[in-house]
């Protein structure tokens, strides 16, 4: 049997686009101190690479658990955690007559059948969950919407805490009783949520299939080494860039600002923005709110699911709705660019029809100068064609 990786630790944000696609539109658009607007913002990566350009930047997105992961990526200040770590014991066995340290458990079904001792071995091991009150709160939330359809992505669980073992519960919950309220140390703790879980698998990455399930063989790893390895991580991330709010930036007084707004009503003067990168959501792709549920039921934050614009059967969001929101979207992104600039809009082509719809709403409101594509190296999502599902559509605008 292979072993688990451990430690490359990353958070992981679905649909996610390598920043190097964008630098050359960057540099062609825009010269040094324009200011650079993503309305779908996800992770940052766009932002952050305007920022490594010399441009201004203005971050926005909807969710907040986005927000969280590209504050933590893009502002440079690092924080100091000390872990009280009580509940070490947990993930300690004897071996050779001395109690060593567990990086990981491997389960098999209902069982422990290994255990990896810290810079040592992978033994055979015969173990089980841990019966343990826990005096900290954890997330109970159902993976349900509230008038009780399950969510898209829901597979073998009913609620957050079934996601984990009574061991990684009572730990998680104490690291986050512990934690100061800054982005880089709860980017550090979500980023390791998915890996302390019943979900992680041997041998796969941060949340490999995105659903909500348990396989049948998967790893329990210890959540006190996640969190130092992450924190590291995360304190290198980022650069001494000046935060300020939309005004500010505009001013020039600050390097870049971060909202957390609906795209559909950017709190963003009239033709304010010299240049619009974005990878807007495309149709049912990625459900991020739902998958983000995992994070924000943990961090105690409201996820917006009513102004997300997305396909979901579920929350009858048909694809109608869906281009109806994206259109007030591209009004808004419409009435903050000044005249004669540009927008460029990343999307996955899949169906001719879909981007065609997309292709004739934008047109709607912008001239459109040229169209390129690009193979993405990424995960597929859901039920998607798998050549299609790596060529990325580039619209190139102008207003």
């Amino acid at each position: 049997m292979n072993k688990p990786k451990f430690s490359k630790i990353m958070i992981r944000y679905w649909g996610r686009k390598d920043s190097n696609l964008v630098e050359n539109y960057i540099l062609s658009l825009s010269k040094d101190g324009d200011v650079l607007l993503d309305p779908f913002a996800g992770s940052g990566s766009i932002i952050a690479k305007g920022l490594e350009l010399k441009r201004r930047g203005i971050y926005n997105d909807l969710n907040p658990v986005a927000l969280i992961i590209a504050k933590a990526n893009i502002k440079r200040k690092e924080t100091k955690v000390k872990l009280s770590k009580r509940h070490t014991d947990l993930y300690k066995i004897n071996y050779q007559g001395e109690k060593r340290d567990v990086s990981y458990y491997v389960w098999e079904g209902n069982k422990i059948v290994k255990a990896k001792l810290y810079l040592g071995p992978l033994l055979d091991y015969q173990g089980k969950d841990v019966d343990v009150e826990i005096p900290y709160p954890y997330p109970k939330d159902a993976l349900y919407y509230p008038d009780g359809r399950p969510f898209e992505k829901r597979r073998t669980v009913d609620r957050v805490d079934g996601l984990f073992t009574r061991r990684n519960l009572l730990i998680l919950s104490e690291i986050l009783s512990e934690l100061p309220k800054d982005e880089k140390a709860l980017a550090a703790f979500i980023s390791i949520l998915y890996q302390a879980s019943k979900m992680s698998r041997p041998n796969a990455g941060p949340w490999g299939v995105p659903c909500y399930w348990i396989p049948y063989r998967r790893v329990e790893r210890n959540p006190y080494l996640l969190f130092e390895n992450a924190l590291r991580r995360i304190n290198k991330m980022g650069n001494g860039w000046i935060e300020g709010d939309v005004d500010k930036v505009l001013k020039k007084e600050a390097d870049v600002t971060f909202l957390n707004a609906d795209a559909k009503d950017l709190p963003i003067p009239d033709k304010s923005v010299d240049l619009i990168v974005t990878d807007p959501p495309f149709f049912d792709e990625v459900q991020y709110f739902e998958l983000s549920y995992f994070y924000a039921a943990w961090l105690k934050v409201r996820l917006d699911f009513e102004n997300e614009i997305i396909v979901n059967r579920k929350r009858e969001k048909d694809a109608k709705k869906y281009v109806k929101d994206l259109e007030k979207a591209f009004r808004e992104i419409h009435r903050v660019l000044k005249r004669d600039r540009y927008v460029v809009i990343m999307f996955h082509e899949e169906s001719e029809e879909k981007v065609k719809e997309i292709r004739d709403m934008i047109s709607s409101f912008f001239t459109i100068v040229r169209e390129n594509e690009a193979t993405m190296r990424q995960r597929i999502i859901g039920d998607r064609n798998i050549e299609k599902g790596k060529e990325l559509k580039i619209i190139v605008a102008r207003k």
